[in-house]
């Protein structure tokens, strides 16, 4: 245990033991023993902030302040559901959407159509946009 070490142990948690770290308590403990007027010294400043901080109290809300907090809360309800239901399926849709598309982009990349087909494929590789004449004819 450093002399910063048992500082900050201090600062952090207090001057009482039983609040530190379990795993850094026995090190703690032996460097009071150990640099007893340092660790006096460590120790009576936290314990003057131990001191003050247990003085301090919080007043708790009036009852007006807790009513606008409640007021101002949203409502649970079926609306909510509803609008989490419409943006879920809408997700759901455009994922489906994007799947598609993805493996339509694979298939193409994929498989690359001969533009003019086999003699033998019956001129299922020809499209509208495509002359309506095969090479073979031409």
């Amino acid at each position: 245990m450093t002399p910063q070490r048992f500082r900050e142990l201090t600062e952090f948690y207090g001057a009482e033991p039983q609040r530190w770290p379990v795993a850094e308590r026995e090190g703690a403990l032996a460097y009071m023993r150990d640099h007893a007027a340092d660790a006096e010294t460590v120790l009576t400043e936290a314990l003057a902030l131990d001191d003050m901080l247990s003085g301090y109290t919080i007043t708790p809300p009036s009852a007006e302040l807790r009513e606008l907090i409640v007021a101002s809360a949203p409502k649970a309800g079926r609306s909510n559901w509803a609008t989490w239901l419409r943006w879920e399926s809408a997700g759901l849709a455009g994922l489906g959407l994007a799947g598609a598309l993805a493996g339509a982009l694979v298939i193409s990349a994929v498989m690359p159509v001969d533009r003019y087909g086999d003699e033998d494929d019956g001129g299922y590789a020809v499209t509208a946009f495509d002359e309506f004449s095969f090479p073979s004819e031409q």
